[in-house]
């Protein structure tokens, strides 16, 4: 079945888990705003981040920091299944120290393991010892990554995104962005992209995206949602939203308000 899912949890410090099978989507770079551990259950893809591509294939999880722009893509859409886990930022200390996203290939046996951790936390049949057992694994992938994928600073281009994560619902310009901070404006585009792999103003979006997923959890009405992240029109927002997270705003809403059933 070609299907995108979101299962609202808040158990044990995961707050949702997103599936997908056999459907490409999120053709644009995206963020989070939670820590997010990627399982590919199922074919090849490329995982991107500040523009580099690295290939994934069954059996690899990744972690992504918050606020990092990435995408990760099928190389064939019949052959494809993956889960995403978005997670209290209990380790984001852990994963800045580092500097980069870890990247994980693990045996048969691990992966038989994680998959029947995730199907637990999904329907909500865990256990005690599953919280436990979260904590290590992801301590196992920070310790005992195979690749590390690199992160790319660079101060006053920090500066300018921090800046659009504080403001991103205000109406602020390209032009704006430049007489603050004193950079030309083709080489504040180029220069951004080449960082983080989107543009000021396609960030700004994508935040905007991150914030109203959020708000749509609360049964928020669909065009204040839209007012209150920034868009002024709600067909416009209903159209970026479904290019990001592969639902409409209203069928998020209903799954992320709806409990899990086997």
């Amino acid at each position: 079945m070609n299907e995108v899912k979101y299962y609202r949890l808040n158990q044990c410090g995961i707050l949702e888990i997103k599936t997908c099978n056999n459907q490409l989507h999120r053709i644009k770079e995206h963020l989070h705003e939670e820590l997010s551990i990627g399982i590919i259950e199922k074919g090849t893809g490329q995982l991107i981040v500040d523009g580099e591509s690295y290939n994934v294939k069954k059996g690899d999880v990744f972690l992504i920091s918050p606020f990092r722009t990435h995408a990760c893509l099928p190389n064939d859409t019949a052959d494809w299944q993956y889960t995403i886990l978005f997670i209290k930022n209990d380790y984001y200390d852990q994963l800045e120290s580092l500097g980069k996203i870890p990247l994980k290939s693990l045996n048969d046996f691990a992966f038989q393991n994680i998959c029947e951790l995730v199907h637990r936390f999904r329907f909500n049949n865990i256990v005690p010892q599953d919280k436990l057992q979260m904590d290590e694994f992801i301590k196992a992938i920070l310790k005992e990554a195979d690749k590390e994928v690199c992160l790319h600073t660079n101060k006053k281009l920090q500066q300018v995104k921090e800046f659009i994560e504080n403001y991103y619902a205000s109406n602020f310009t390209i032009k704006n962005l430049v007489d603050q901070f004193g950079i030309q404006q083709f080489t504040l585009i180029k220069a951004f992209r080449r960082y983080y792999n989107t543009t000021p103003i396609a960030y700004k979006i994508q935040l905007r995206l991150d914030h109203a997923k959020h708000l749509l959890r609360s049964e928020e009405n669909i065009s204040k949602v839209a007012a209150l992240s920034g868009f002024y029109d709600q067909a416009q927002f209903t159209k970026e939203f479904r290019k990001i997270y592969g639902v409409t705003p209203q069928s998020y809403q209903l799954a992320a308000t709806e409990k899990s059933t086997d």
